[in-house]
């Protein structure tokens, strides 16, 4: 049982005066003719009266339960983008009319919370870590997540969501408006995007050097590009163009010829005569490795298969190999000479005798196909066993782990390698005889792919598979290029040719191309020989910068895993030269790297609106998009959104706040003064 308030205090009353009028009614002993009298009649009644009113409402106050009706005040986010690239256009002047309209609007009806954005969310504009990169999704997210009480989100910006989170992807629950901060044409800006580069060459080999441009805004200027050594300041190579169109995406090739061995650091500039944007992204750095000498390679065939074609032109942009391609219809293959052979589909039933003993030291790759004989196969190489009489008619997803073959790729190519389509393989079981020198398996059964057969002084890999040359045609159709496909042949003839006869150290860190300022693990392998495993000891990386007195040296930690790492360390822009030493096997090894920290150059790459995103982002969540010049508009859209989603609200209290011992001190008072009355009457 409940009972109001106003309910329960007229009863209260009621009670209170009835009791008084029945007790006092036909009271005789007061004189009625008595002016004194019927005054202290009247008081006695009234205190009679207030005292079992108050009795009265002390009693029904357990079951009391007041309603009170209260408006819901409605509160809006304003998320600012105080990224480097509106900064480019200062859309201040909007952003500060945008500010004082929504507050005389919104004046004490409605709670306005204002944030900034780029990287991450903070209540004052330029405290972000890091204003060179914008993340719309994940500072959107932050804010409903932060400040929930929300109702809606106005978000002003230019909607250039440079992050690795999908822009697309965000659906809320609250509308979210959207103002087109920036400009739809872009800004007046020349940039150097890429630079393509072989990473290993030999000394005066003509080098290309492939250089990805864009420019804005810029029609007819005359640009010119150099290519400059670090230790010299005359440039190696030269390009002079005219831009054409306003907006312009090309690849200018350089060729230079270096001549000093080592890891060399090289830098390309950009001049252009127009005031721009900015010119930090003018110029790009890179190393590349120097050697003294080129290795031959025999690419050796039963005869022409789509995956030679392939794998010839992949392995003949290298340049620090000569490849030749030999077929066995024209005879044995002559090995005086070789650095390393590359069997495909051999030994086969025609070509069993491959001129090669079971005990030669030239490094081979036997790349094993439907047409390979297992049975003279089985009896050349020991370490696997292929399966005899077995068709191949199984597709195979292939997946990377780590091995004693150590192919290093990129994020990127990494990804595309994920991407790439299944291989023919047999569908009979191979035999594995060394599951441990697994490089390349099949997903799901984990069937060999490629394997390290090395022992004992010779070098034998072994790939198994058909269908390469598909990796390259998807590649070309997805990306434009086989940059993966390329880089993996490559990268695994590199490594059966070199020579490891000796321990060797393997340095690797994490990000591959780090910007300035962003964190950089350091790691270190080693290898002995026969591709052994071995812990590094005694490790100290030195880090130098090649274009100052700058350096450093630290000691990273170690696991028992055969891989030491460092603690992230953050760089600023520039060219360094890094430095690993250890201790393998009681013999101290060195080797030597170069990396470059890149200038964090996002906010540059794309210099006008996303007006596409900033429409997905309001139509996707019940919202709408304005551009800046129509501020007004989208105040008016607000504030109709707002006036329809004003409620009200009961709230309900079990028991109102009644301070019991107050009345009841209160109620004994009131009867205490009617007794001292009717004493004074004679009453008693």
């Amino acid at each position: 049982m409940s009972l109001a308030l106003g309910p329960a205090i007229f009863f209260s009353i009621l009670t209170g005066v009835g009791f008084a009028l029945a007790l006092y009614w036909k009271e005789s002993t007061f004189d009625q003719e008595d002016i004194l009298a019927q005054r202290i009649w009247l008081a006695s009644a009234f205190l009679r009266a207030l005292s079992t009113t108050i009795i009265v409402f002390l009693l029904l106050s357990p079951w009391l339960e007041e309603e009170k009706i209260q408006e819901n005040q409605v509160a809006v986010q304003l998320l600012i983008d105080s990224s480097v690239s509106v900064d480019f256009v200062d859309d201040s002047s909007t952003v500060d009319y945008l500010i004082n309209r929504l507050r005389d609007q919104f004046a004490d009806s409605v709670l306005l919370e204002i944030s900034y954005f780029s990287n991450e969310v903070s209540k004052e504009r330029g405290s972000s870590l890091n204003p060179y990169k914008t993340n719309i999704i994940q500072s959107l997210e932050d804010v409903e997540r932060t400040f929930s009480s929300s109702d809606a989100i106005i978000l002003a910006s230019d909607g250039m969501h440079n992050a690795a989170a999908n822009p697309y992807s965000l659906l809320s629950k609250k509308p979210i408006y959207t103002l087109g901060l920036g400009d739809v044409r872009g800004v007046e800006d020349f940039k150097i995007v890429d630079v393509r580069h072989p990473s290993v060459v030999n000394t005066s080999d003509e080098v290309e050097v492939q250089v990805d441009c864009q420019a804005n805004l810029l029609n007819g200027e005359a640009i010119r590009l150099d290519i400059m050594h670090s230790e010299d300041d005359l440039p190696l190579a030269s390009a002079n163009f005219a831009l054409s169109h306003d907006v312009v995406d090309t690849t200018i090739t350089l060729t230079i010829r270096p001549r000093q061995t080592g890891i060399k650091a090289f830098t390309v500039e950009a001049n252009c005569t127009t005031d721009e944007l900015t010119q930090a992204n003018n110029a790009a750095s890179f190393f590349m490795e120097v050697k003294d000498g080129r290795q031959n390679v025999l690419l050796c065939a039963a005869g022409p298969h789509p995956d030679i074609r392939a794998i010839h032109k992949a392995l003949s942009e290298y340049q620090t190999m000569n490849v030749s391609l030999h077929f066995m219809k024209d005879g044995p293959p002559k090995l005086i000479g070789l650095d390393g052979i590359i069997w495909h589909n051999l030994p086969d039933r025609r070509y069993g005798n491959l001129s090669i003993s079971r005990d030669s030291r030239i490094p081979q790759l036997f790349i094993v196909g439907a047409a390979t004989s297992p049975e003279k196969y089985n009896a050349l190489v020991d370490g696997i066993t292929l399966p005899t009489g077995s068709a191949w008619s199984a597709n195979r997803k292939v997946v990377f782990q780590s091995s004693s073959i150590p192919l290093m790729f990129t994020s990127e190519i990494l990804q595309r390698l994920a991407e790439m389509p299944s291989i023919r393989y047999p569908s009979g079981v191979v035999h594995q005889l060394n599951v441990s020198a697994q490089t390349m398996l099949t997903e799901g059964r984990q069937e060999p792919v490629l394997s390290n057969l090395s022992r004992g002084g010779k070098k034998i890999f072994m790939l198994i598979g058909e269908g390469w040359w598909k990796w390259q045609r998807a590649e070309r159709k997805a990306y434009g290029n086989a940059d993966a496909f390329n880089t993996f042949f490559q990268q695994l003839t590199n490594e059966l040719i070199q020579d490891f006869s000796q321990e060797r150290l393997l340095l690797a860190w994490t990000p591959r191309r780090p910007k300035g300022k962003e964190e950089i693990t350091f790691s270190l392998d080693a290898l002995e020989e026969n591709y052994t495993r071995v812990i590094p000891r005694n490790i100290e990386i030195n880090l130098t910068d090649s274009k100052s007195e700058w350096d450093t040296t630290f000691a990273p930690k170690s696991n028992n895993e055969g891989i030491t790492s460092s603690d992230p360390i953050a760089l600023r822009p520039g060219m360094y030269l890094v430095q690993a030493s250890a201790l393998v096997s009681n013999k101290k090894l060195t080797t030597i790297a170069g990396i470059v920290v890149e200038e964090d150059l996002r906010e540059y790459y794309t210099t006008l609106r996303d007006t596409a995103l900033l429409q997905h982002i309001a139509h996707s969540n019940q919202g709408a998009y304005y551009s800046k010049e129509e501020v007004d508009n989208l105040l008016s859209e607000v504030m109709n959104w707002i006036s329809a989603s004003k409620k009200n609200q009961v709230i309900r209290s079990v028991k109102p706040r009644v301070n019991e011992m107050l009345w009841l001190c209160l109620a004994l008072l009131f009867f205490g003064a009617e007794w001292a009355l009717r004493k004074y009457a004679g009453s008693f």
